[in-house]
């Protein structure tokens, strides 16, 4: 619900594609949440998180991340 209240405040402060960008973001998540595989692979957690990421830097502004993966590694889930 704490989404949902962000997206919320980002329209009454009148900044559209702010909460566009964040209802894309959110729907990303959602529908990852929501498929039927039992396993992921380590780049779409990465992707996972990412999205997570860039949602939460509405509320807390911009910080910096990375992450440090072998692209070799990826695949696997």
């Amino acid at each position: 619900y704490n989404a949902l209240e962000q997206i919320r405040v980002q329209i009454l402060k009148s900044n559209s594609a702010a909460a566009s960008h964040m209802l894309l973001l959110l729907s990303k998540m959602y529908r990852n949440q929501t498929r039927r595989n039992l396993y992921i692979t380590i780049a779409e957690e990465c992707s996972q998180s990412e999205n997570l990421i860039n949602f939460y830097m509405y509320r807390y502004g911009d910080f910096e991340y990375e992450f440090n993966i072998h692209i070799s590694i990826k695949i696997y889930g």
